[in-house]
């Protein structure tokens, strides 16, 4: 299944997109995390597949939210380190964009910033046509992964998405609210927009906020909805 989970703009809290999430409710094993999912749909060669799914299927829900969107709404899609170097990566992207309804620039593509540390070349060539193809580039879990700045400043790089474990936390950890408020600097120094993830509670939110952070996500906004909780949840908003 996919769940989705608002992403809002600061500091008004206005309803910019959503984040594609999977979910698997196994039978006899219970809930299946997305990493392990991923995992099984690399084992079996299905990851290309996996990924042509999730923007199908993520495309036709951001259609029926536009009923209180309009066609405003941006949709944001995980890629793994290794479909970051598949060759056929390209062309599955574009493929659903020529078939879905909206236009490319909504599309948000995350990635690990781990991408970002090998500096493989068929990782850069790929992100570098992610970007032709109009689409946004988004590293995740910003923070965590010792990213280089070489790779930052020629890199297509529209946000950094802070990871959740320095953003929860910095409330109660100074250095973990020094490395958030660098990482803001930073990205908004290389004109690149800065989203907050894990936002759980009014006291980060506040926090974040002083800091500039362009985006926010989390409990305090929504935790991950199905698709007609979303709409419920959209209606109410």
């Amino acid at each position: 299944d996919l769940l989705f989970q608002p992403i809002v703009a600061m500091p008004h809290k206005e309803i910019i997109g959503v984040e594609a999430l999977l979910r698997w409710q196994h039978e006899s094993h219970g809930p299946i995390t997305p990493q392990d999912i991923i995992a099984i749909a690399e084992h079996h060669n299905l990851s290309l597949e996996l990924i042509r799914w999730v923007l199908t299927s993520a495309f036709q829900r951001i259609k029926e939210f536009g009923v209180y969107h309009g066609n405003s709404l941006n949709i944001a899609v995980n890629l793994s380190l290794n479909n970051l170097k598949d060759k056929q990566l390209i062309e599955v992207l574009e493929a659903a964009l020529a078939e879905s309804p909206i236009a490319a620039q909504r599309l948000f593509i995350e990635i690990p910033e781990a991408a970002l540390v090998i500096e493989s070349r068929e990782v850069m060539d790929n992100l570098l046509s992610i970007h032709k193809l109009g689409a946004q580039v988004v590293i995740g879990d910003f923070g965590t992964g010792q990213a280089s700045l070489n790779s930052l400043q020629r890199l297509p790089i529209a946000a950094i998405k802070i990871d959740k474990s320095l953003i929860s936390t910095m409330g109660t950890n100074e250095n973990h609210a020094i490395l958030v408020r660098s990482a803001i600097n930073l990205a908004h120094n290389l004109g690149m927009k800065v989203i907050s993830i894990g936002i759980e509670n009014s006291n980060i939110w506040h926090l974040v906020e002083g800091l500039q952070s362009d985006q926010a996500q989390g409990f305090l906004i929504s935790a991950p909805l199905r698709p007609e909780e979303y709409l419920a949840w959209a209606a109410s908003y």
